[in-house]
């Protein structure tokens, strides 16, 4: 159903997350989204995707205006400079204090370029604010393992975290002390082990 990057919608991508497992149909599929990815994931399996489990990576958390600023925020910083002026704006706020040292050599400040409308990354950040976060968390049947990066000081609120785990029957959190909202990217290897020991357990 895909028919350009204007098409980049959340419910597009959810349909291409259920058409893609029907298609292959996995045996025992783990659905393992990072940020608005696990919603994705979330959505696919409430649809009817059955699933071994489900791993949130910083993905918890409450619709509302804060939410709402933040996401149309990052869309505006993007039309005007591109995710280079996202990423030069937020990483500080979304990443361990190691990462951000690393980052900062390479960091421009200037020569942004506008986001392009005919580019699918971009379509993507621009019509995440469309995106549905009312998630009904209490028909969600399959096991649930949040990772949460401490240093995620965009996205993640503990309170916030912590309500609506309470509401998915089986949930486990990790809690990564040494990471923030790119967890892949920040700690891959320690990352790459949780999944690994999270799917043999099950």
């Amino acid at each position: 159903s895909y028919s350009g990057p204007e098409d980049v919608t959340p419910q597009t991508i959810t349909n291409d997350v259920i058409e893609l497992l029907q298609g292959l149909q996995p045996p025992k599929p783990i659905l393992v989204g990072l940020s608005i990815g696990g919603l994705f994931a979330a959505q696919a399996h409430l649809s009817g995707i059955n699933c071994e489990a489900l791993v949130f990576i910083n993905t918890l958390r409450k619709p509302g205006v804060r939410l709402d600023w933040i996401n149309k925020a990052m869309v505006a910083a993007a039309t005007i400079g591109g995710s280079q002026l996202v990423m030069e704006m937020n990483l500080p706020h979304l990443v361990n204090p190691d990462f951000v040292e690393a980052a900062w050599p390479n960091a421009q400040f200037e020569n942004y370029t506008p986001g392009n409308p005919e580019d699918g990354l971009y379509q993507l950040l621009a019509q995440s604010p469309q995106a549905d976060w009312n998630v009904m968390y209490e028909d969600i049947t399959a096991p649930v393992l949040s990772i949460t990066g401490v240093h995620d000081h965009v996205f993640r609120r503990e309170d916030d975290v912590a309500q609506l785990a309470s509401r998915i029957a089986n949930h486990k959190e990790i809690q990564m002390n040494n990471a923030g909202h790119l967890v892949p990217m920040e700690r891959p290897e320690e990352f790459t082990s949780i999944l690994l020991d999270y799917a043999q357990m099950l």
